[in-house]
């Protein structure tokens, strides 16, 4: 297609070839925890641009041993410690 490229013998261009790479698989790491609910990972997110219901924020729980997730949508920051408070009830149980 372009004449002048036939001179090259060797194109290399470093984002073609990592782009031809194949993904490795997933490898299974072992969980370092032996308990559900030893170690809960958590994110808060927000504010989005737009609301839904007048939900702009959300914060999730990601429980370590069985990656269980739970989502909570809050329309203000502020309300994070309720939703603690009542998270780390509902796992008590």
């Amino acid at each position: 297609m372009v004449p002048s490229l036939e001179k090259i013998k060797d194109l290399f261009c470093e984002s073609c070839q990592l782009g031809k790479h194949v993904h490795s698989s997933f490898r299974h790491v072992e969980s370092r925890v032996d308990s559900p609910f030893s170690v809960i990972h958590s994110y808060i997110w927000g504010p989005s641009r737009v609301s839904s219901m007048g939900y702009r924020y959300f914060v999730t729980f990601i429980d370590e041993y069985s990656r269980c997730t739970w989502v909570f949508l809050m329309k203000e920051r502020s309300e994070i410690l309720s939703i603690l408070t009542s998270f780390v009830n509902e796992i008590k149980t």
